[in-house]
């Protein structure tokens, strides 16, 4: 219920207000949508559930799914946010070293797969890519019917071409096209970024030479380090990419194949505008649905980042850059490895594939703290229908918290106001005043 009313609140108004607690520097509160921390496969829901290694997150268009590339588990799963219910769409779970026993096309668990570390929703959700990376293919499901079939790729190796003519090396993250006709490849161990276009399965280079290193510039004359994470803008125009080795978040216009960096020096740690902010291994990025934002994992730094495009100024979202586990606010959390990202079409909500933890967690804006006792509160004043509601309220709110529960609340007031020795609260503390003081603030606003 929480999640839901920061959703509706922050999906009002302008994209400023929108993003604002978002872009706040370590503002987010992360909490655990599913997975218990141990290392195993089970549905069910919440912290009932098991991951191995989860790589890769993606949301669906409204938010209501998140896709996971449960890499371990060689398997793709589903998790409904309202309820946090587990599920698995794809993968048989069982893997082979021995081609062909880790590879097969075909409905649901009758497929298979092998370390898929990236996935992506289409824009109507029909249907999900997954970058089968240890099977060198970049593979389809589509939800309905849950049918696995093979978009492009046959085995590890370089080469452009058609369908299963072309070859990747570890194709890793992906990322597919607002009208679903084009999906990006990051072709990690080629140094490249790849392009498919769905309807002929052509497999062409973006940018990126075989040969690993950094450069900027266009096309195969530019040069990347193990690309990892891809994310297309709303407008499938601009591509972001997780340059892993280079710690850097690079762009590339589609159009021309201009390559660029957006932000990153080298290895390390710091905030900072463009090429002065330090990244440590990033492995995941996601575009907001309004391009403005880039939130990157920050994988070996145990972090989660922010990027304002238009300025490049790189915060930390959340994440205390000690690997270990804790649900908190900011840098109060804790992330081991955490290797994907999405953030959902309102912005309010970032997804992560906290991959050493075995979890999926969620950050959102904290919850804004409690208003301070105004002392202007006229009893009657709201009328009677909302003093009603707020005695209801209130009956609820501070019935174990506090000991002024047998007051009313004109009472309360005319002891804030006045003193013990004016009010029928005589026997309440000051502590116990202020915990109904907030929950009265509270109730008021419920009720309007």
């Amino acid at each position: 219920m929480m999640m839901m009313m920061m959703m509706m609140v922050m999906s009002g108004g302008d994209d400023e207000s929108r993003h604002r607690a978002l872009q706040a520097s370590g503002a987010g509160q992360t909490t655990t949508l599913a997975g218990s921390g141990t290392a195993g496969f089970a549905d069910g829901t919440g912290t009932n559930a098991k991951f191995k290694s989860p790589y890769g997150v993606a949301f669906s268009a409204d938010a209501s799914i998140v896709v996971v590339a449960d890499a371990k588990n060689h398997r793709i799963r589903l998790i409904t946010v309202k309820d946090k219910k587990v599920t698995t769409l794809a993968g048989s779970g069982k893997a082979s070293k021995n081609y062909p026993y880790r590879f097969a096309d075909g409905p649901g668990t009758n497929a298979k797969f092998y370390h898929p570390y990236g996935v992506a929703f289409s824009a109507d959700a029909s249907i999900v890519v997954v970058g089968d990376t240890w099977n060198n293919r970049v593979r389809l499901i589509t939800v309905k019917d849950k049918k696995v079939t093979t978009l492009a790729g046959s085995g590890y190796g370089f080469a452009d071409g058609t369908g299963t003519n072309a070859k990747f090396k570890y194709p890793r993250g992906v990322a597919i096209s607002a009208d679903s006709s084009i999906v990006v490849v990051a072709d990690s161990r080629n140094n490249c970024v790849r392009l498919i276009t769905v309807k002929d399965k052509k497999v062409t280079t973006l940018a990126g030479s075989v040969k690993y290193g950094f450069a900027d510039g266009t096309g195969t004359n530019a040069k990347f380090d193990y690309p990892c994470g891809v994310a297309f803008s709303a407008d499938s125009s601009i591509v972001a990419v997780a340059d892993v080795y280079t710690h850097r978040i690079r762009m590339i216009t589609v159009k021309d194949k201009k390559v660029t960096t957006l932000a990153g020096s080298g290895k390390g740690f710091a905030d900072g505008t463009g090429t002065n902010a330090k990244f440590n291994a990033p492995s995941g990025v996601a575009f907001s649905a309004d391009s403005s934002i880039v939130v990157v994992a920050d994988t070996s730094n145990n972090r989660v980042r922010m990027i304002t495009v238009k300025d490049k100024k790189v915060t930390t979202l959340a994440g205390s850059g000690t690997a270990g586990f804790a649900d908190g606010t900011g840098t109060n959390a804790k992330f081991k490895s955490p290797r994907g990202v999405a953030i959902s079409a309102d912005s309010s909500i970032v997804v992560v594939a906290d991959t050493s933890n075995n979890r999926v967690r969620m950050i959102t804006p904290p919850p804004p703290p409690p208003p301070p006792y105004s002392g202007k509160y006229v009893p009657g004043s709201c009328g009677e229908e909302q003093l009603k509601c707020l005695g209801q309220k209130l009956s609820v709110m501070t019935t174990e918290a506090c000991a002024c529960k047998g007051c009313s609340f004109e009472a309360h007031h005319t002891f804030a106001q006045g003193g013990k020795k004016d009010s029928p609260c005589a026997n309440c503390s000051w502590k116990d005043h202020n915990i109904f003081s907030t929950a009265g603030e509270a109730a008021q606003k419920a009720c309007k």
